[in-house]
């Protein structure tokens, strides 16, 4: 059956062709069709609307008296603060010729700025429709000048009435603003119109989102006063305009040259324009007799459904006629109830306009990303609803239609682009509508076809879910599955030319201690530490006994065939693996090796981490998944680990957790499974720090399985304080109960390395000390927290860790660490009331620093369009102090760095010309906001960010930062001394060897490495 032509449509199926919304006739989860406020219908609305229905056994008003003085109340406080010089600032509008008399300046005409309106002006509807056909059936224009494309009551009704249409074409070349060229047309159409003609403007225009330019629209209102024509302005979408935000098109603009990476190019970003107090034509009703604005709560209040708008003009005759054509009941008593209590609502559209900022921000840049979408329009404007066409020919049977209407078209005044298209296109509504998503297919409107549609903004978690399902259009996947996964896996281990050997297994800050190896060919022998729980003291005690083999002339190195961490390091080979097994290999005297940690876990959620293997990013996994396919990586590790015993004389394995966490048993590759494969006979390690050692040791033991229990060939207590003789008695009966000899009693060490322990420790620190005060945000997810130890280790310098604005307190520098989760965290800042805080400290002038997630935070916000650390589409608000924009990557960015500071200014000056020596991880890319180019810091004032991990470990760039933040505070940093930071490292290593010789029977140790009888030792 042939499409009906719209002027043939009856109001059924106007309903159905023109408009979005229909929701009853097929399965939605998703309605993106209608530009309704995302937030609802505020609650003080919806509850007087029920008390509304209970009231209904009444008529309702039919004068609408408390609706009426409500709108006049909202209005007159709205505008009557604004200063008259303000509402009528820069417009340059010639002298038009009204009531008041010729030759007037607009501004001059306002007689009463404190009564914006008056109640006598408002005629209320049944929505704007409503209204606008009543306007049109008591005007009868012989001819309706509308933009084209507009929203198409305006031509419908007037069709009905008989006029004739003249459509003023807006160019897609000008992204459908409205330019020069269109207000010329007007002006020239609005000339040569018959008298009792009309205009309809719609400010923004639906459904392009394109705001009139304030002068344009006075020029036009007085051109059509001078010729008695009625302009009628719809501004139903105009609150949605923040009063610091763009409204496309407008002139006001003071930033224009900003651009957001979409990553198809380039669009504006958001730009500062004039607020709905200068957009509005409300505030000039007095000025012109033939000035009709309308309005709705339909779109800003979200009550589509109980049907409610308004009009205004100061026209008498006009305003009593479409009275006239009314009911005396017009208005239902929910919907005056609801009205009223939508007007006393006094955060409600602020919060509205923000949420729709934020999110048609992130909308803008999402969609070019996705399935089909080739250009979006008009992508500053603050409108609540978006336009965009796809790739792909126009329908043949849309094709046909159009250019039989262009055929017809025959007005002077306008021209517009023609398609010739041969090709069909997609049909992206109905592709969506398989995925319960409805849109609005824009091909009925007049100057476009059936490539453009047009999305509405809705929440945050709305928006997720419409990319989620776009996405599945194309079978995109933007993480890994846990399938291809395993695969890769599975074949890692036949690849042995993807694990790195350092050319030279020596630490280059080590270049002193290179060992003499006693072993030349052959596997190494290993020995492996493993404790009765987490934060047992494993990595310490494997550090010392690597530095103690290291020392007697061993060549060893540290193995973990498994780490869950936050703190991470990229070797030379651009590799990332556990900080812990670094600070291991410094202590062997050799260079970080990605295959003493081939499985790094790194915890993004309660419940999931990035799975990162043999120094790369695989993708994400929940425990369960990563558990169910563990096995697969058996082989590589087992490859692994014989490519590194192959070049050492000794390795030393540590183990995780537990190896009595028996529902972790299956499968197991970090503790006895581990041991199974290395050979290694096993030190098991109990923390008497923690209470009730004894039952540790003997628990673990009694849970293992036979073949387990006798790998283990020693006991090991730390973390004692006091007199080792009390313990004695103990220590003879666990040895009597576990058939294993204590081979030591480590004291409670004070020793200052990045092992897991200490560093978990330091994050308890939340008291301020004398001089500088360090505050570190303890984010939940941070990470590489050891990018401060060298900062804690300089005297008179305070570094504590806070996690409440209780404990902030008022630091000298305020530091943003990194994180696993940069966009979960900043709802943690805004969540606990910290952003607030820092954006204080920031406004007073505290220095404030960001690395790499915390770098990331400081910018203007987050993308994640490939669901990197969560949700794809995900888009987060950053905190605003930096000008940058990050955008999260799949592919991880892991490098070593060394850079040179330059172009730094105020403070942060001293630190020009010196060299920042570290390393990045991060999966996102930052730009400067003005450049769109790439960088790894930035400052703003007294902000400082930047992507290097170790930026303090520098000596000469730490005591410069240090000393200019004394001279801030009030401290003569003069004759301070800096701390050596690597030789300070090699000092806590020579303790750590001290203890443990001390502490240690290490002949026992000695022949469970190598074997009794062997005679090894130092």
């Amino acid at each position: 059956m042939d499409e009906e032509k719209p002027e043939q449509r009856t109001m059924e199926t106007t309903m159905n062709y023109l408009h979005g919304g229909d929701v009853y006739r097929r399965r939605i989860d998703l309605d993106y069709s209608v530009n309704i406020n995302p937030l609802g219908m505020p609650k003080s609305a919806s509850e007087a609307a029920k008390h509304g229905v209970d009231e209904s056994t009444a008529y309702p008003d039919w004068k609408v008296e408390a609706l009426r003085d409500a709108v006049v109340s909202f209005i007159n406080k709205k505008w009557s603060a604004e200063n008259d010089s303000e509402v009528h600032a820069d417009t340059n509008v010639r002298p038009a010729t009204t009531s008041a008399g010729a030759g007037m300046d607009v501004a001059s005409t306002r007689t009463n700025p404190m009564n914006i309106v008056q109640p006598e002006w408002i005629t209320f509807g049944n929505g704007a429709a409503d209204l606008i056909y009543r306007l049109m059936q008591v005007l009868r224009p012989a001819r309706v000048l509308v933009t084209a494309p507009a929203f198409a009551e305006y031509s419908v009704a007037a069709r009905r009435v008989g006029a004739e249409l003249c459509p003023i074409h807006l160019s897609e070349a000008d992204d459908f603003a409205f330019t020069d060229v269109v207000e010329e047309a007007f002006l020239r159409g609005i000339e040569a119109a018959p008298v009792g003609s009309a205009v309809f403007l719609c400010n923004p225009n639906n459904p392009d989102g394109n705001g009139i330019p304030s002068e344009r629209l006075h020029r036009i209102a007085m051109a059509c006063e001078e010729r008695s024509l009625y302009l009628i302005v719809d501004e139903c979408f105009l609150p949605f305009l923040r009063s610091d935000v763009t409204m496309a098109g407008t002139q006001e603009s003071v930033v224009a040259d900003q651009r957001i990476s979409t990553g198809r190019g380039a669009v504006p970003a958001a730009t500062t324009y004039s607020d709905e107090h200068a957009a509005s034509m409300i505030p000039f009703l007095s000025d012109f007799e033939h000035l009709v604005v309308l309005r709705a709560f339909t779109k800003i209040y979200g009550m589509p459904g109980l049907r409610l708008g308004y009009m205004l003009t100061r026209a008498k005759e006009l305003t009593a006629s479409v009275q006239a054509t009314m009911t005396p009941w017009e208005i239902n008593l929910p919907a005056q109830r609801a009205g009223v209590a939508a007007l006393q609502e006094e955060n409600f559209v602020e919060k509205t306009c923000t949420v729709v900022h934020e999110e048609r921000a992130f909308l803008v840049r999402v969609l070019p990303t996705l399935p089909y979408v080739e250009k979006v329009y008009a992508p500053e404007s603050d409108a609540n609803f978006i336009l965009f066409r796809i790739s792909g020919k126009l329908r043949r049977e849309r094709a046909a239609e159009r250019m039989e209407q262009e055929a017809k078209e025959t007005s002077e005044h306008l021209s517009r682009e023609s398609a010739c298209p041969t090709e069909e296109s997609v049909d992206l509504k109905a592709l969506l509508l398989e995925e319960g998503v409805l849109i609005r297919a824009c091909g009925n409107y007049d100057g476009l076809d059936d490539r453009y549609y047009r999305i509405c903004v809705r929440t945050h978690a709305e928006n997720l879910e419409l990319v989620r399902r776009w996405q599945r259009l194309s079978g995109a996947q933007s993480v890994r599955t846990v399938r291809a996964f395993t695969q890769e896996c599975s074949i890692m281990s036949a690849l042995p030319e993807q694990v790195p050997t350092p050319a030279a297994p020596v630490h280059p800050l080590r270049t002193d201690r290179v060992s003499v190896s006693r072993k030349t060919e052959g596997r190494a022998h290993a020995i492996m530490v493993q404790g009765t729980m987490s934060n047992a003291g494993k990595s310490l005690l494997v550090a010392g006994l690597c530095r103690i083999f290291h020392e007697d002339g061993y060549r060893v190195a540290p193995f973990k065939a498994q780490n869950m961490a936050l703190n991470s390091f990229i070797t030379e080979d651009g590799l990332e693996m556990g900080r812990a097994q670094v600070v291991q290999a410094e202590a062997a005297g050799i260079a970080p090796d990605v295959r003493m940690n081939p499985i790094l876990l790194k915890p993004t959620t309660d419940v999931g981490s990035q799975v990162i293997v043999r120094g790369v990013a695989q993708g994400n996994m929940t425990a369960r998944e990563y558990y169910r396919n563990k096995k697969a990586l058996l082989p590589m590790v087992r490859e692994t680990y014989a490519s590194l015993a192959s070049e050492y004389d000794i390795i030393v394995i540590e183990g995780a957790g537990s190896p009595a966490e028996v529902n972790l048993r299956e499968d197991d590759l970090v503790n006895m499974g581990m041991a199974a494969i290395a050979d290694a006979p096993v030190l098991l390690v109990g923390d008497i720090d923690r209470g009730g050692v004894f039952a540790q040791l003997l628990g673990t033991i009694e849970l293992l399985e036979p073949e387990e229990r006798a790998r283990i060939q020693g006991l090991l207590i730390n973390k004692f304080r006091g007199d080792k003789t009390i313990l004695d008695p103990g220590l003879e009966i666990l040895e009597e109960r576990s058939g294993k000899p204590v081979l030591g009693v480590v004291p409670y060490l004070d020793v200052a390395l990045e092992d897991e322990d200490s560093l978990s420790t330091a994050l308890e620190k939340q008291a301020a000390s004398e001089g500088l005060d360090i505050a570190v945000i303890r984010l939940p997810r941070i990470s590489n927290f050891t990018d401060f130890t060298a900062l804690a280790t300089e005297p008179n310098v305070s570094v504590r860790y806070v996690s409440s604005v209780h404990e902030l307190g008022d630091p000298d520098v305020l530091i943003l660490p990194g994180t696993k989760s940069t966009i979960r965290d900043l709802d943690w800042l805004r969540s606990t009331g910290l952003e607030a805080k820092i954006l204080q400290k920031h406004a007073k002038g505290t220095w404030i620093l960001g690395i790499c997630g915390g770098f990331q935070m400081l910018g203007r916000d987050v993308l994640d369009l490939e669901g990197v650390e969560g949700p794809s589409g995900a888009h987060a608000r950053g905190l605003g102090l930096l000008p940058i924009h990050t955008e999260f990557e799949a592919e991880k960015a892991r490098t070593q760095t060394e850079l040179t500071l330059e172009g730094l200014k105020g403070d942060f000056a001293a630190l020009n010309g010196l060299q920042a020596i570290g390393y990045e991880i991060h999966m996102g890319r930052t730009t400067m906001e003005k450049t769109g180019i790439s960088c790894r810091y930035a400052q703003e004032a007294n902000v400082f960010g930047t992507y290097v991990h170790g930026f303090f470990d520098q000596d000469r760039l730490r005591k410069s930062f240090i000393d200019e933040a004394c001279r801030r505070k009030g401290i003569d940093p003069e004759g301070r001394e800096v701390v050596n930071y690597e030789a300070f490292k090699e000092v806590q290593f020579q303790k750590l060897s001290q203890a443990l010789r001390a502490s240690l029977d290490l002949e026992k140790i000695y022949e469970m490495t190598f074997g009794k009888g062997s005679g090894k030792r130092a």
